[in-house]
């Protein structure tokens, strides 16, 4: 085309009453799929019926997401009983357009190549830490259709992970054999200033995989009187920088946690985005964030996304993992070690190993997208 071409779609607010609908695994697996009568899916209709006529003869569309887009997993929206976006089109999700003339690396033999991974994370740090048994958060996987209801399913109680422990070995275990120099850290080793000294003294690690629980807290916006919406005590809740309200929980940070914020400065072991963006992570070619809602932040205009996603770009990561609500700690697993063989063994592009490892998973469970469509890739 000789000039960009607009097409008006929808009003943000049609879209964000959907989105509201999003409380719990039910209601998420309802907006994914066609209505009962197999007619329609409201997200198809909103944000691509509209496009298709001017996609004859495409095959990969690029797509810089603005505003409460965000939230949503467009790929994994339906075109059909069958048939998702993702399966027509090949969707590469970007932060801006000009990223279009970047190349992304492949993954070279031979190389200095360094992971760091943490997981199986204790979140308590006392001498009564009892053991990985008891601790066993219950994660839905003898029922994977329970609800849920706080900000951390991966969760506001900090449980043990099981799985998280699982994927981390398995993930260390392939890029070992396959050359890689990696940096493990489980348990009460998994620790905030542990994460920090990445990338402080030489090139931060061509990757970095935390599996983990994390959080995010919305604006807690002020009415008419000054007085924040949200009444909390919770510092991490009512922070009024964005960056804060959104992190990773790390080793010992349940008493921080359970305290609502850290008392005396030091490490806490709750990783907030805001520190997060003042490391040097420009080494990184990749960040998976086995972590729930890890997508999520205050979304501000046409400046995208206040949380994590922000938090790893302005320290200069190339590729994010992450996820867009609270994911299965067993189903998290599965979904990771199989995109690692894909992008380690196989020798995918980043791209390519995530779309084939997210097909995997949907038929595994494909009568529920709340499973498989909560995992999004941002290059």
């Amino acid at each position: 085309m000789e000039y960009p071409f607009f097409i008006p779609l929808f009003e943000e607010r049609e879209l964000t009453k959907e989105i509201h609908l999003m409380a719990n695994r039910s209601q998420i697996n309802d907006l994914y799929k066609f209505s009962l009568q197999g007619e329609s899916n409201e997200l198809h209709r909103l944000i691509w019926e509209q496009l298709e006529g001017e996609m004859n003869g495409v095959r990969k569309i690029y797509c810089s997401p603005i505003g409460e887009l965000n939230r949503i997993n467009l790929g994994a929206i339906p075109i059909n009983r069958s048939s998702t976006f993702g399966d027509q089109y090949d969707l590469v999700l970007v932060g801006s357009t000009r990223q279009l003339v970047v190349k992304e690396p492949k993954l070279q033999d031979g190389e200095d190549r360094t992971a760091y991974v943490l997981g199986g994370v204790h979140y308590q740090c006392d001498s009564t830490f009892v053991s990985d048994r008891d601790l066993i958060a219950d994660r839905g996987d003898d029922n994977l259709d329970d609800t849920f209801s706080d900000s951390t399913y991966r969760g506001t109680v900090l449980r043990y992970l099981p799985h998280s422990m699982e994927e981390a070995i398995d993930v260390q275990a392939l890029l070992t054999n396959t050359g890689f120099s990696v940096q493990l850290d489980t348990a009460q080793l998994a620790t905030e200033a542990a994460f920090k000294q990445l990338g402080s003294n030489g090139p931060s690690p061509s990757i970095i995989h935390a599996a983990t629980h994390g959080y995010f807290f919305p604006d807690p916006k002020l009415n008419k009187d000054g007085v924040a919406e949200v009444n909390s005590t919770n510092a991490y809740r009512m922070a009024v920088q964005p960056l804060m309200r959104s992190g990773i929980l790390l080793s010992c940070s349940a008493e921080a946690w359970s305290a609502g914020g850290g008392t005396d400065g030091s490490e806490d072991g709750v990783l907030t985005a805001y520190e997060i963006s003042q490391m040097d992570l420009r080494g990184t070619e990749l960040v998976v964030l086995s972590a729930c809602e890890t997508a999520l932040g205050d979304i501000v205009g046409t400046e995208g996304v206040y949380g994590l996603q922000r938090a790893f770009r302005i320290a200069g990561v190339k590729n994010l993992i992450m996820t867009l609500w609270k994911v299965n700690d067993a189903v998290s697993k599965q979904f990771f070690t199989g995109f690692y063989e894909y992008y380690i063994k196989d020798k995918m592009s980043i791209h390519d190993a995530f779309r084939t490892a997210q097909s995997d998973l949907r038929k595994l469970y494909p009568e529920s997208p709340y499973l498989w469509a909560g995992f999004i890739l941002l290059q």
